[in-house]
């Protein structure tokens, strides 16, 4: 019963509402300044977006960059770290011909 107290919380018919939570209704003048606002700050977003649009060179080098990064990572695995690269179909062939090649000589012993 401490808590309800502690809280505000009054005894309305088979339970307890709090008090002083009625909300009050927010003025015009005030909802019209924030959407005034929130609207400066969306203009102010869309501006850089608006000036400059996506070019070629840019296109060309966010590529290059990309390739670039790629393939340094690849061959630095492929350097320091080659067993841990993926198989490729090259690599599982010469495995099962390894296999065979076992097999066969297995076989006539």
């Amino acid at each position: 019963m401490a808590s309800y107290k502690r809280n505000g919380y009054k005894y309305v018919s088979g339970h307890y509402k709090a008090r002083g939570n009625e909300q009050q209704p927010v003025p015009s003048e005030t909802v019209n300044s924030q959407i005034a606002s929130l609207d400066k700050k969306v203009g102010e977003f869309e501006k850089p977006f608006n000036e400059r649009s996506m070019n070629v060179p840019d296109i060309k080098n966010a590529v290059a960059g990309n390739l670039i990064a790629d393939a340094s990572v690849y061959g630095l695995k492929k350097l320091l770290a080659p067993d841990t690269l993926p198989a490729t179909k090259g690599d599982i062939k010469a495995i099962k011909k390894e296999i065979a090649v076992l097999k066969f000589i297995i076989s006539r012993k």
